[in-house]
């Protein structure tokens, strides 16, 4: 009897977890009453008698089991990453997804095709806890001019739409309207610069270990040529509190110092709140769902809009170096997008109602014969007020180009990364 006892005491021995490690942080938080389940060059992973995994990278680790580490041999680690995503969701926006409807003249939708391949590079640097990353977003399509406006012009992006004047001069033989003997030779259909170019940013992070978490500081760049060329800088504060750590809950804000594209968007901010944690953690597949959200302060400089500029859930898997990933970007606030445009005959002056220019309804031979339609409508109308005319013209008009702006914009990215 006292043999099959300390049989199976022995056996609880050897596949129950001995929780009686304990973790000493740089910030001066001891971490007592684990299990280290993983103990690797640069990180370790330990798990807690409620049986979270914790997850610490040994450049935040004093002491493991009153045991100083030695300092690491390496001073600085590169992580190269490389994937395909078929758009660019930044902060609620589409970047590459809106210019692409623009460019070929199709609605704004949730799901777009315009696949580009990211490059990057993250690597610490040998001043302790300075990180810098780089990315290069390359479009692998849709990356020339096209004509989308079909105008007669006299130089590519002229405002000026020649091509009735043509068609009347053809028709009576002598130059009409806006055509004269200077123009009317090099007035033909031209290519617009709507090609989808590519970005570039990098981040610039120090990390601070504190004892109320890891506080971090730095500067994000990014260098972006399409629509009209924007060097963005913010100044960026983050905040990982030492609470809930198995749901890896951090804060960053993200403070505009630059004054680009006319400083339409001076002195905006964008702050963001994160949440994740990892599953299956000490194994090669692993999955990682999130949830990324975001406040802005202030839309622009016209409008000062505040609100929530996205709510972003997402699933990650992971098998090894190779992961796949899934993210809604959810906009429960359109009133931050509903801005003016200029696309439609009539700016979208009411920013109020949840409605933008579809692209689709804007150019072609088919949107002038409706918008011609509407005309011979007013001008049956009835009305004897000019004033009443032009009213009903723009709500027919309206009606007919504009669409309800875009709420959910769905991302899908695969790819792979290397550390090394």
């Amino acid at each position: 009897m006292k043999t099959k006892i300390l049989l199976t005491f022995f056996l609880t021995l050897g596949f129950t977890p001995l929780f009686s490690d304990t973790i000493v942080l740089k910030s001066g938080k001891k971490i007592e009453g684990v299990s280290i389940e993983k103990n690797s060059d640069d990180y370790v992973i330990a798990r807690s008698q409620e049986g979270y995994i914790i997850s610490i990278n040994k450049s935040n680790i004093e002491s493991l089991n009153n045991e100083k580490l030695a300092p690491s041999s390496k001073d600085y680690s590169f992580t190269f990453v490389q994937f395909m995503w078929n758009d660019v969701p930044f902060r609620g926006y589409s970047v590459y997804g809106e210019r692409l409807s623009q460019r070929n003249n199709q609605p704004y939708k949730s799901f777009y095709d315009a696949w580009n391949l990211v490059s990057g590079l993250s690597f610490t640097t040998p001043i302790e806890n300075l990180k810098i990353s780089m990315n290069m977003y390359m479009p692998t399509a849709h990356r020339s001019r096209r004509d989308n406006d079909y105008y007669y012009q006299v130089a590519a992006g002229d405002k000026t739409d020649y091509t009735d004047d043509m068609v009347k001069s053809i028709i009576n033989g002598k130059y009409e309207g806006n055509l004269n003997w200077s123009n009317a030779s090099i007035a033909r259909q031209r290519k617009e610069n709507n090609g989808l170019k590519d970005i570039f940013d990098t981040l610039i992070l120090y990390n601070w270990n504190t004892k109320i978490g890891n506080v971090t500081t730095g500067f994000y760049f990014a260098n972006n040529n399409n629509i009209t060329p924007i060097t963005l800088g913010e100044l960026v504060v983050g905040w990982k509190p030492r609470v809930l750590e198995f749901l890896n809950p951090s804060y960053t804000a993200y403070y505009r110092f630059t004054s680009e594209a006319g400083g339409g968007n001076n002195s905006t901010s964008n702050h963001r709140f994160d949440i994740s944690h990892t599953f299956f953690n000490e194994s090669d597949f692993k999955i990682t769902p999130s949830v990324s959200s975001g406040y802005q302060l202030k839309n622009n400089s016209s409008d000062r809009r505040h609100g929530v500029s996205d709510i972003s859930p997402g699933v990650k898997f992971e098998f090894k170096n190779f992961f796949l990933s899934f993210t809604d970007m959810y906009r429960p606030d359109v009133r931050l997008y509903d801005n003016g445009s200029d696309l439609g005959v009539y700016k979208d002056v009411n920013k109020n109602d949840g409605l933008t220019t579809d692209p689709s309804k804007v150019h072609g031979i088919n949107n002038r014969v409706a918008l011609k339609e509407i005309d011979n409508i007013v001008a049956n109308s009835g009305l004897n007020g000019d004033a009443e005319k032009e009213r009903l013209k723009i709500a027919l008009t309206e009606k007919y180009q504009q669409q309800k702006v875009v709420k959910h914009y769905y991302r899908v990215a695969f790819g792979y990364s290397l550390k090394f």
